[in-house]
């Protein structure tokens, strides 16, 4: 499989590869070495309204004014916006709810790789 123009064979090591806003759609990472915090950061696109939610209660929560949030989900720019993101999905206002995260990251990795035929 090719990702960002690289090869990637079934145990690579990606463990320091920057996976930024890399598509990792159907991606077979099984015995990969990798962070998954690093591949949580490639381009996840549009996503399930669950893990929609989740995303945006993580950007929320890694934001020093989460409560912008709840301004914005009246009108405006994404607060998530004036900083690094974490994730690289396409937020929905309409879907957002106030409140901490309730995945683990490998949790929330898990099920995005199933959302999205990553083998892992």
């Amino acid at each position: 499989m090719k990702i960002n123009g690289y090869e990637i064979k079934p145990g690579a090591n990606l463990y320091e590869a920057n996976l930024s806003e890399a598509n990792l759609s159907r991606a077979n990472l099984t015995g990969a070495r990798y962070s998954v915090f690093s591949a949580l950061q490639s381009s996840l696109g549009e996503l399930s309204d669950d893990l929609t939610t989740e995303l945006m209660k993580w950007d929320a929560h890694a934001t020093p004014t989460p409560s912008k949030f709840m301004e914005w989900k009246k009108g405006g720019e994404c607060p998530a916006q004036e900083h690094l993101r974490i994730f690289q999905f396409e937020e929905n206002r309409e879907l957002f709810r106030q409140g901490k995260p309730t995945m683990t990251l490998w949790e929330l990795w898990a099920a995005v790789a199933k959302e999205l035929e990553i083998s892992i």
